[in-house]
């Protein structure tokens, strides 16, 4: 069987002409860069091809692979660019996908935000275009084409290729789960890493001189207690992705059962140990705010005192840590302390309340579409460091392009949730996606934190489940016949 298998994909000249060639590519790449993670995701890669019979969907399984497991420190270093190997693999989907759409093979599924989304990605052009002297004088262009490509336009095109290659309900499961295994895996590792107070996974590099990473070093330890980044560059960008995926875990451990519920408890564990080491207050935060509106969201009251019953046990094991109450303690004791923001901003009130002040004076000059986006590089030309995703939306797009942002996150956040109240009492796959909905709820929060959107770990998760869910509402507005379940199940 799985020679046939192998046969009936590779036995065309073509075929085995784009698997040389992409061979090949790896081949290079993995002499330059001297690393094993070319080889690593080229054999993958074949394997996935062999599975799902489909190379574009295989991709996208490597792509989330390379996202969770494979070093930003990794990748091929230029003069204009670094690329690392989950954009390498992003190129090559999108490049597959093109070439899909133009011999007619699929077709861009319209999606509940498209307006928004062609709108943000005007505006924050226009926004660039606008500012096209100063950004020529301060050699920011390259900064800025980067941002409005790579973070924006890519991610986004994401969600339409995940909408168009995945064909049933049963695919969108089955990478949902895929998902959930890699942050357990995730997770798992960032437990290790608290336990060992080191991270090994961040040495293994091939980039001469990782800035982003090198200046997490300082972060690592607060308040005495090590920070775990697991695979990620900082500790809130691994928090959040666990802070995403931990309602979608939540409704599986109250819906399955037998073994299924089994190993969602172990996932949800898992999880719930990664974010308590990451000693975050944004990302306890964002947990609290998950957990909430999961209970608010549940239907069924047994199923809410379930939660309840696990909310209490999670308190409860939290309090004996005694790490974490260290943590919060001190915390909250800095944070109200006025002498505080003299030293720490970090940990002030009053040093948090500066960076609107900053943003203020800032905008005063450019009120309408800012300083050009892309432009403002944390810590670089500028005198201080924002953490607020919504605050760099205000300078570098002004007024016009932050009311965009808030437009998209209202598509998002109102119009999705809009149409999964219409969906969810007919569609039980539906309601599940109120729980994926919540994460992305989740992730919006964390915008006020530190910058999410340009962080790739979190980022891509938020984009890929973005497309698992409008992939969802997109087979509930064609049909919903075979899906329909009880209303008691609810």
């Amino acid at each position: 069987m799985l020679i046939e298998k192998v046969s009936q994909m590779f036995s065309s000249r073509k075929a085995a002409g784009m698997l040389a060639a992409l061979f090949f590519g790896y081949l290079c790449s993995g002499m330059l860069i001297k690393s094993p993670a070319p080889f690593i995701v080229m054999l993958s890669y074949v394997a996935l091809v062999i599975f799902f019979q489909n190379r574009l969907k295989a991709a996208i399984y490597i792509y989330l692979f390379a996202v969770f497991f494979i070093p930003p420190t990794i990748g091929i270093e230029t003069r204009a660019m670094l690329f690392n190997i989950d954009r390498l693999i992003l190129a090559v989907i999108l490049g597959s996908w093109a070439v899909m759409l133009s011999r007619g093979r699929t077709k861009v599924c319209a999606t509940p935000v498209d307006a928004q989304f062609i709108l943000y990605l005007a505006v924050i052009s226009i926004s660039a275009l606008w500012n096209i002297d100063s950004i020529l004088t301060n050699g920011d262009l390259a900064k800025s084409i980067k941002k409005i490509s790579v973070i924006s336009l890519e991610r986004i095109l994401v969600v339409y290729v995940i909408i168009s290659v995945l064909k049933t309900r049963a695919e969108i499961r089955r990478m949902l789960s895929f998902i959930i295994l890699c942050l357990s895996i995730v997770a798992a590792y960032g437990i290790f890493e608290s336990a060992v107070r080191d991270n090994i996974f961040l040495r293994i590099k091939t980039i001469k001189n990782p800035k982003v990473i090198e200046t997490t070093f300082s972060k690592a330890i607060r308040f005495g207690l090590y920070r775990a980044k697991s695979t990620q560059v900082l500790p809130h960008i691994f928090g959040t992705a666990l802070c995403m995926i931990l309602p979608l875990q939540i409704f599986y451990f109250l819906y399955q059962n037998g073994k299924a519920r089994l190993l969602a408890a172990l996932a949800m564990v898992l999880t719930i140990g990664g974010i308590a080491v990451t000693y975050t207050r944004g990302v306890y935060i964002a947990c609290a705010l998950g957990v909430s509106l999961s209970f608010i969201f549940l239907k069924n009251i047994s199923k809410k005192m379930m939660l309840i019953g696990l909310i209490a046990c999670i308190l409860f094991i939290g309090l004996q840590n005694q790490r974490v109450v260290t943590f919060c303690t001190e915390y909250i004791a800095k944070l109200l302390n006025p002498s505080t923001a003299a030293f720490d901003r970090e940990h002030s009130l009053q040093g948090r309340m500066s960076d609107y002040r900053f943003t203020v004076s800032r905008m005063k000059n450019r009120l309408l579409l800012g300083q050009g986006y892309g432009t403002y590089t944390a810590g670089a030309g500028f005198d201080q460091y924002l953490d607020n995703a919504y605050l760099y939306a205000l300078i570098e797009t002004g007024i016009v392009g932050f009311a965009v942002f808030l437009f998209l996150i209202y598509g998002i956040v109102f119009k999705i949730g809009r149409l999964l109240i219409k969906y969810q009492e007919r569609d039980f796959d539906i309601y599940m996606c109120r729980f994926i909905h919540i994460g992305l709820i989740v992730f919006f929060f964390q915008c006020l934190t530190y910058d999410a959107f340009v962080f790739a770990g979190a980022s891509k998760l938020f984009w890929v489940l973005l497309g698992l869910l409008l992939a969802y509402l997109k087979f509930s507005e064609e049909t919903i016949d075979g899906y329909i379940n009880s209303n008691s199940k609810l």
